[in-house]
């Protein structure tokens, strides 16, 4: 098996983008769709490719197309979408997948696990329909995220500390999310938990799933009883960028070599500056931000980006 992706590897060419179709285990297979791009291509309606090959195994789910000719990332997904038309399928464009990525950040809510935790809160303290606006408001980059952190936070004064630890019970695992990680640690990246949520979450995450750095906001505690205020300084979406340049600089590596994952708005300007950004179940301005995104497949199906590693 490594022979043949150390192979397959080798015979990429360092100007060529690729384009990885995965397709869910639910949908139809990936396979019947390429002789549809055939066609188009050679009907002057998409760039001319060549299959790179894939393990037998992942045939039905997994295609890589190389193309030759010089082309936008996003014009590239775009013309194999109108090509697709209704198919769901996921679609990455990139250069070389995880060829020289050796760092990994990835923000939590959403992304990691499935809950927004201050949803959660708020649904305890039977305030949800409020907290949820202000909440989306953010995502969608109406308000910045430091204003409507401190917003939700002044509803919960008076908080105290055995009612946020209850909320650790009902904490979920985005899909696919522990192989995910454990593949990538496997492949021996660094991984770095960054999230605007905080840090009474986070930490347990973190060691959880093994990650190797953890950036998060602090709740400001009297004793046990909660002040409803942050800890300053706020880790808002400015943070997870130099967060990102920071570990690349303790680690000597640069941007290119980085992947990131997010979901909302606050992880557009560490998705644009890592070199492979990729938005997981993304919010509508993430994608219109973003190329790749996630859209249909568990979290473990990013690892069919490593061509070396299947």
């Amino acid at each position: 098996m490594s022979s043949h992706y150390t192979l397959l590897t080798q015979g990429i060419s360092k100007m060529s983008l690729i384009a990885t179709l995965i397709a869910p285990p639910s949908s139809p297979a990936v396979s019947p769709l390429i002789q549809k791009l055939t066609e188009a291509s050679q009907a002057g309606q998409l760039p001319t490719f060549t299959l790179l090959p894939t393990l037998p195994s992942l045939n039905d789910t997994v295609q890589h197309l190389q193309f030759l000719s010089p082309i936008p990332h996003r014009t590239l997904k775009e013309k194999l979408k109108m090509q697709l038309e209704d198919a769901k399928i996921d679609i990455f464009c990139h250069e070389k997948g995880f060829e020289d990525k050796k760092l990994l950040l990835c923000d939590m809510e959403s992304t990691i696990i499935d809950q927004e935790m201050l949803d959660e809160m708020a649904d305890r303290a039977q305030i949800k329909g409020k907290i949820a606006a202000i909440t989306a408001q953010a995502m969608r980059g109406e308000i910045d995220f430091e204003h409507s952190l401190e917003e939700r936070l002044s509803l919960f004064q008076g908080w105290k500390r055995s009612q946020l630890n209850a909320l650790k019970d009902i904490i979920t695992y985005t899909a696919g999310a522990k192989e995910f990680l454990h593949g990538m640690k496997e492949r021996g990246f660094k991984t770095a938990l960054v999230t605007g949520g905080f840090h009474e979450f986070a930490d347990d995450i973190a060691c959880d799933l093994g990650f190797d750095y953890v950036q998060a906001n602090r709740l400001e505690w009297d004793g046990d009883t909660l002040t409803g205020l942050p800890t300053l300084p706020i880790q808002g979406p400015n943070a997870k960028l130099e967060t990102l340049k920071q570990l690349c600089a303790d680690l000597s590596l640069s941007p290119d070599q980085t992947i990131a994952l997010g979901d909302g708005a606050n992880d557009i300007p560490m998705l644009q500056e890592a070199g492979l950004g990729i938005g997981i179940y993304p919010k509508p301005i993430v994608a219109q931000h973003i190329t790749n995104t996630l859209q249909y497949n568990p979290l473990s199906a990013l690892l069919a980006l490593d061509l070396k590693h299947p």
